[in-house]
């Protein structure tokens, strides 16, 4: 065979293909530990509920001392894997939920849920700091509590207008999902306001709404939606442990 006999000009080529995918290959590795990452702090926080779920089953009641701990333990896992999320760069929301897998978690039983039965504890908490601040909202942060209620209430009416549902099913799931979402963005914001105020938030971590265009097809496996439904889930077993009083009359009453 004869031997290739390589000019200065292929030898170049020949060394800049070699660094190209060297790089290349160096970068792949690199984006697959960050994704390893978040896997990894998704996994300890999926622990940690896990765990939580086997104490509660185990315990006679809910300490408001056992739900701090708990809490602080949720805490770390899952903001170290909202910051390891932020430096995998992934493409789309179908993609890290496919990761992080939280739909698979039982909501039900969850410590975010679990924190409703605190409400008041906390809700007073952040009203006497509001009230002994200078703040210049004071007055309008004073009404986020009572602000809370009227969306609960309204999201049970909504739950409950079995009459629309059965006249008109599309209207009914689209006045129920927004009530809901509401819900969702004024827990959050009350969470924002006990962080403004320095007292403990309402839950350890905010929540997502399913108020985002969605891709039955991108979403391989379902995580999207699981993970939607379950922060949605995870919103209303708080306020069932908040306001309970409130559920049990909406059902009494249409039932």
């Amino acid at each position: 065979m004869e031997k290739l006999n390589l000019t200065p000009e292929s030898e170049n080529s020949a060394e800049d293909t070699r660094n190209r995918d060297q790089k290349l290959g160096e970068a792949a590795l690199e984006e697959n530990f960050r994704v390893e990452r978040v896997a990894t702090w998704a996994g300890y926080y999926h622990d940690t509920e896990r765990a939580y779920r086997r104490h509660r089953k185990a315990a006679q009641r809910i300490e408001y001392e056992d739900i701090v701990e708990w809490e602080d333990r949720a805490t770390i896992s899952f903001n170290n894997m909202k910051s390891a999320e932020k430096n995998a760069r992934f493409s789309s929301r179908y993609e890290r939920d496919r990761v992080e897998r939280i739909g698979t978690l039982d909501p039900d039983e969850s410590i975010e849920g679990d924190a409703g039965i605190f409400y008041l504890r906390r809700q007073r908490a952040l009203n006497k700091a509001i009230e002994e601040s200078d703040d210049k909202n004071k007055t309008a942060d004073l009404q986020a509590g009572e602000e809370l209620y009227r969306l609960v209430n309204e999201h049970l009416y909504y739950e409950h207008d079995y009459d629309t549902r059965s006249m008109d099913p599309r209207y009914y799931q689209s006045k129920r999902r927004a009530a809901h979402n509401a819900l969702i963005h004024h827990l959050n914001y009350m969470n924002s306001l006990a962080r403004k105020y320095n007292v403990r938030p309402f839950t350890f971590r905010d929540f997502e709404d399913n108020d985002f265009p969605y891709s039955e097809k991108l979403d391989v496996g379902g995580h999207t939606n699981a993970r939607a439904e379950f922060d949605r889930s995870a919103v209303e077993a708080y306020c069932r442990n908040a306001f309970s009083s409130a559920y049990e009359k909406a059902e009494k009453d249409n039932h």
